[in-house]
């Protein structure tokens, strides 16, 4: 029985209070409960023991004196950070309780949902899918501003996107009235989700026809052009890349390809309150690519320097070099923004699975840049590889794969990204199930979250309410990073 010691003169009230319960960085939830002993007249009375039971958690003390103020306080301590605890104070003879909820924390971690520039077309739009992704317990927005070297933000580098005016290309550079990537972030930051800015790296332009000439800025085709004519974009054995209906590419090796992609990123991060870049297309257009003019002679002359250098080799180094600027000249001087990047699903095929790797398919060293600290996280697309898989054959190897990436994380963050509904060539993701089952893998294998591809598809398929009430059924606080 609990011992209770009278005290003099009686306790003649008993007040309880507490504080809301908080999440420490190693998921214990604490609460502090204290209660107010007074005596006649409503004075407070020192030197009464209280005695305190709870029916959920740990107290710090079963017993408790009064002070001086007639105050006696406990900590409430719970592990499962799941429910409600009814805490009991007893001082001479009155009882009283109080009630201590304790919520729900799920291991930290990135929830990212990729927003393609083709999902948003005005600021109600941008306020749709912030709104929804909120509501899906999402932490994370990779929010595209760059597409084919134009800007979807008032950008001082690139003339503002057509898209943006509603045509292909003939309204290009036309300013359209708003800022879609200041839209995001006033609608982001009430909210507490990040917003990381998304830019397309290499593709300088996507149609059969050059872009208009008449930009302010100039659009970078033409800079490029009238220094290099075609040397400037990647060239496979028959020649120069032509202007085509998906991207054309600008070779890694040439300067001014290099030096606008630092700037818009500068630009970026200097005026806009983003927490992270993001890099897509970030490699190679493929393993054919680049035989251009500018490239062969410049690992002529680097091989003239270190003869034992190989042409792949030099083909990596020439994206690794980029990365590793953008990290040390526009991420490094801010503690607060992430330098993260899209990265082929295969990194080096070790199970003979596919042609075409990343290594040496696509010159993408992107396990290396988190070796070396170059860059704070990737996202591996494993949905682009495995699209034609289902059952079990498609969670091994995404398993595998994610596995993989994670034993080589160097401490920084691996993002599982993950398909979110079925589309033309993909058998898998037929429903929310599969989706629900691949993040569930991607936890196992400890991954620091997962990127979700993409808010049309989950936009187009409802399932806001599934993620919510499935795999993000708590909001997630984000990772620390090392």
């Amino acid at each position: 029985l609990p011992l209770v010691v009278r005290s003099a003169p009686p306790v003649t009230s008993l007040e309880l209070t507490t504080e809301p319960s908080s999440i420490a960085a190693d998921g214990i939830s604490t609460s502090t409960v204290t209660a107010l002993v007074k005596g006649a007249d409503s004075n407070p009375l020192g030197g009464v023991s209280v005695t305190f039971t709870a029916t959920l958690g740990t107290l710090s003390h079963l017993l408790r004196m009064s002070g001086p103020e007639g105050t006696a306080s406990v900590v409430l301590t719970s592990a499962i950070n799941s429910g409600l605890s009814t805490v009991r104070a007893v001082a001479d003879s009155i009882t009283r309780t109080t009630e201590v909820t304790f919520t729900t924390s799920p291991t930290p971690e990135v929830r990212a949902l990729w927003v393609t520039r083709y999902g948003y077309s005005s600021p109600e739009d941008v306020a749709r899918i912030v709104e929804r992704a909120a509501y899906a317990h999402f932490n994370t927005i990779l929010f595209q501003v760059r597409g084919q070297s134009d800007a979807y933000y008032q950008s001082q580098h690139e003339p503002w996107a057509a898209r943006l005016t509603g045509t292909i290309t003939e309204t290009l550079g036309q300013d359209p009235g708003w800022d879609p990537l200041a839209v995001a972030l006033d609608e982001v930051q009430p909210r507490g989700l990040q917003l990381h800015a998304w830019i397309n790296v290499y593709p300088a332009w996507v149609g059969t026809s050059p872009p208009p000439t008449d930009t302010s800025p100039l659009h970078m085709y033409h800079v490029l052009t009238a220094v290099y004519t075609d040397t400037w974009r990647q060239w496979d054995e028959h020649g120069p890349m032509p202007l085509n209906p998906s991207y054309l590419w600008a070779s890694p090796a040439v300067t001014l390809t290099v030096e606008p992609i630092i700037s818009v990123c500068q630009d970026i991060v200097g005026r806009y309150d983003v927490d992270g870049l993001h890099l897509d297309h970030i490699r190679y257009a493929g393993p054919g690519y680049s035989h251009d003019p500018v490239s062969q002679a410049r690992f002529s002359e680097t091989l003239a320097i270190s003869p034992t250098i190989t042409w792949e080799d030099w083909q990596r180094a020439q994206v690794t070099e980029l990365v590793d600027r953008i990290y040390r000249e526009v991420i490094s001087p801010r503690s607060d923004v992430m330098l993260t990047a899209a990265v082929w699903p295969i990194y080096q095929d070790r199970w003979d699975w596919i042609k075409y790797d990343g290594y040496d398919g696509y010159y993408q060293d992107s396990q290396g840049w988190m070796q070396e600290g170059q860059i704070d996280g990737i996202a591996p697309m494993l949905y682009a590889y495995m699209s034609c898989m289902g059952g079990e054959e498609y969670y091994s190897r995404f398993y595998t794969l994610t596995q993989d990436f994670v034993e080589h994380d160097n401490d920084r963050f691996v993002l599982a990204g993950i398909y979110a509904g079925t589309d033309d060539g993909m058998s898998h993701y037929d429903d929310f199930e599969d989706v629900a089952d691949s993040i569930d893998r991607a936890r196992q294998a400890g991954v620091a979250g997962q990127a979700i591809f993409q808010y049309r598809l989950v936009e187009e398929r409802g399932y806001w309410d599934e993620f919510r009430e499935g795999p993000y059924q708590q909001p997630a606080l984000l990772p620390a990073m090392e």
